[in-house]
């Protein structure tokens, strides 16, 4: 009897955007990243969805591999990000007094 392979995959919400899995072996380092040393599930799904809009926005930029995005690209990133969510609003007074 021939021993029976099993090939496991992650889920899709795991996935890598292809910015960051050119290849098999950079596909599974992110998926161990993710999946050993970011414990909390809320902190990695924050994670991930912020590596798929890097990754969208590298696209989008004409960038199509990791080794060519340099830290102005970064900056970039952020600043658009900016320009998208609102700043946090300092709190009501009736929510300092208990109102």
């Amino acid at each position: 009897m021939e021993p029976i392979a099993i090939t496991l995959s992650p889920a899709p919400e795991l996935q890598p955007a292809g910015l960051f899995a050119p290849h098999p072996k950079a596909a599974r380092r992110f998926l161990e990243f993710f999946t050993t040393q970011v414990n909390n599930d809320g902190t990695r799904k924050a994670y991930l969805h912020a590596t798929r809009r890097f990754a969208a926005w590298c696209e989008a930029h004409g960038l199509a591999e990791l080794a060519s995005i340099q830290a102005f690209h970064v900056a970039a990133f952020i600043k658009d990000l900016e320009g998208e969510v609102a700043p946090p609003t300092p709190p009501c007074e009736c929510c300092s007094t208990g109102w």
